[in-house]
């Protein structure tokens, strides 16, 4: 399996070869990966073993462009870049419309103007609604990955054990959001919230709402 990293510059080319195998990889495996890496291009490769590696085999990949891990330390290698590379672009482009609904409201107020008094109040009402899960994006975005200056770059889930201290600030965080056990369903649960608030800000202003963009896969 290969993949490019477009986010590194110059953008990178990672291979990966898993080994579900019932002994551990032999030097002659590395030797052969190592060709396949030279014969494509790429940056780095990765050998992913369930029964771990011989000694010749770590031996062989020692100062090359090889990596021999466990599937555990692969998915610690990359899970980090996919947070801060992909994930928190997502979260980034789906909560930029709320922000000017919520937590940035000087253009909302102008687009108000032209609004009557029941708009505003419903508007207002929304913004109240969703103030929490607007400020809690914004500072995960501000801390770039994180919910203060101290903390890692990556959150620790569930979020309710990790807020539980801080939740005076968030207290209408939604349950999914909070229970969340993984990123992806963190990041699924994130970007749905994002459109269902802006699509009842749509329906309050008379805004026409994409229904092909309402959930996110």
């Amino acid at each position: 399996m290969c993949a490019r990293d477009a986010s590194a510059a110059p953008s990178t080319l990672i291979v990966v070869e898993c080994k579900l195998w019932r002994r551990a990889v032999p030097q002659g495996e590395v030797h052969i990966f190592r060709t396949t890496l030279a014969d494509v291009g790429a940056s780095i490769g990765f050998v992913v073993s369930s029964r771990g590696f011989q000694a010749g085999a770590r031996r062989a990949a020692t100062h090359t462009n090889v990596r021999l891990v466990t599937w555990e330390e692969f998915q610690s290698i990359l899970i980090e870049r996919w947070y801060q590379n992909h994930m928190l672009n997502v979260i980034r482009r789906e909560s930029l419309r709320l922000f000017g609904y919520t937590v940035n409201q000087g253009a909302f107020f102008m687009e108000l103007f032209w609004h009557s008094q029941d708009v505003h109040e419903e508007a207002q009402e929304l913004s109240d609604k969703y103030y929490s899960l607007a400020d809690f994006t914004r500072t995960l975005l501000w801390f770039k990955g994180a919910i203060a200056n101290d903390e890692p770059r990556m959150l620790q889930l569930p979020l309710r054990c990790l807020l539980a201290e801080r939740h005076h600030r968030w207290p209408s965080l939604p349950d999914d959001v909070l229970d969340a056990p993984a990123l992806r369903p963190l990041l699924a649960a994130l970007v749905n919230h994002f459109r269902q608030a802006i699509a009842e800000f749509n329906h309050v202003l008379g805004y026409r709402t994409d229904e092909s963009l309402y959930r996110f896969p």
